[in-house]
């Protein structure tokens, strides 16, 4: 993906200024919908979550993301996940897709979709929410057609409050979790002012 040119040349319809609505709520459950089945509804629910968010990754922020999309998935197979609630709350948005587990286990996975040049997957989660997210997420993949047999989540932090929430769901929920990569990056912890450094000429 080439940043430069996807901030300096937005779609307008996918980087907007903020606009004051109330969009009816959802039905409860799960949504994948494609990049183009997106309605200004959901892009105007997207944007209220992103300002009630839990935590903060920059690749997960709807202007980001939806970029992203738009420049990485030309064949449109990852799907955008929106979750709500009983009440029609969206609780959360996660990009997945369905596919294969590799050569030597050729089963159909889901797995939350990321492009090459993204460093962290945490999903946009409503803040003090995510225990409820995750659950009702768990819960509605169980539930579809089983052609797909596990969820894999790439560039999870696992020091981020929203991944800590899903290992503990997982373990109350006797479910088993197997991380298969571990690597550490310097980031900077947002919110957090730092001294300026001074340096001579």
């Amino acid at each position: 993906m080439n940043a430069g040119l996807a901030l300096l040349h937005p779609e307008p319809d996918l980087v907007r200024p903020f606009e004051a609505s109330n969009p009816a709520p959802l039905a409860p459950g799960l949504r994948l919908l494609t990049l183009n089945q997106l309605e200004l509804p959901d892009l105007d629910r997207w944007d209220a979550l992103a300002r009630d968010r839990e935590g903060s990754n920059p690749f997960a922020e709807p202007w980001m993301l939806r970029l992203s999309l738009a420049h990485c998935d030309e064949w449109q197979r990852a799907r955008i996940g929106m979750l709500a609630d009983d009440a029609g709350e969206l609780l959360g948005v996660i990009p997945l897709r369905v596919r294969r587990a590799g050569p030597r286990l050729p089963l159909p996975m889901w797995t939350g979709w990321s492009h090459a040049n993204q460093f962290t997957g945490t999903p946009l989660v409503r803040k003090g929410r995510a225990n409820e997210f995750w659950g009702r997420l768990l819960a509605e993949l169980d539930r579809r057609d089983g052609s797909a047999l596990a969820l894999s989540l790439l560039a999870l932090p696992l020091d981020e409050p929203v991944n800590q929430t899903l290992f503990e769901l997982c373990a109350r929920q006797r479910r088993r979790v197997t991380i298969d990569k571990r690597w550490q990056r310097a980031a900077l912890e947002p919110g957090v002012v730092r001294p300026r450094m001074e340096g001579r000429a």
